[in-house]
């Protein structure tokens, strides 16, 4: 169970696998903020879709920048 234990945590090594979490995660937001327009989302209804894409598009911007970046932090 020790050795088990002990093992490095195994990153995503394909780009294809990266760019796959990127776009899953940024489509999951966007949807989660189109269907239950939380945080005042509701209040602009003509806006929605806008906002809800915008924070999508951030979320997979900064996932898609960051997740190549693990492999080089990792110790």
């Amino acid at each position: 169970m020790q050795q088990y234990l002990n093992r490095p945590f195994p990153t995503a090594d394909s780009s294809n696998s990266k760019i796959f979490v990127s776009l899953f995660f940024g489509f999951f937001i966007f949807t989660f903020l189109y269907i239950f327009r939380p945080f005042g989302i509701s209040n602009n209804n003509e806006y929605a879709l806008l906002i809800s894409l915008g924070f999508g598009f951030i979320t997979l911007s900064i996932v898609g920048v960051n997740l190549p970046s693990i492999d080089y932090i990792s110790i």
